[in-house]
């Protein structure tokens, strides 16, 4: 499939639980400017290009704005509230049995032009792994950064 997409974020993980997936997140992202968009609402080309790494449920949570966050953050340690917010909803997550959870941020996305940084972290580290696609890291910021989120 032809096409390219950018800014956005994506979450995707398997659950077994009794409770609607859907309902939990819409609870758990309420009060952020975020907003889960089911694999139904989610673009085609979005979908074909994260196909290799999609789970059994796989959520763009849109908000156009959320990478512009990181443009002004400037120290690892002292995140804009808008990442200190999503790490905590990623963080509620956990409580709900939700396993095998992957975070994609996306700067731009094209299939065959643009390269995916991939990444293991613990939901401890996950600033510092965010902090990547900061203008102040040091080293070159993916356009694509894939976090594979343990524990």
């Amino acid at each position: 499939m032809i096409g390219n997409f950018d800014c956005t974020q994506f979450i995707s993980f398997d659950y077994s639980g009794d409770k609607e997936i859907e309902s939990i997140l819409f609870d758990i992202f309420s009060t952020t400017p975020f907003n889960p968009l089911s694999t139904r609402e989610i673009d085609k080309v979005k979908l074909s290009y994260f196909s290799k790494i999609r789970k059994k449920y796989f959520f763009e949570l849109q908000f156009d704005e959320f990478l512009g966050e990181f443009e002004e953050w400037s120290e690892v340690t002292d995140p804009p509230f808008e990442i200190r917010s999503f790490c905590s909803c990623i963080n509620q997550l956990s409580s709900y049995g939700i396993t095998d959870l992957t975070i994609c941020l996306t700067d731009f996305a094209e299939k065959g032009k643009t390269g995916n940084e991939m990444v293991l972290s613990s939901r401890g580290d996950l600033y510092k792994e965010l902090f990547k696609m900061s203008l102040f890291y040091d080293g070159l910021s993916p356009k694509n950064l894939i976090i594979n989120v343990i524990g």
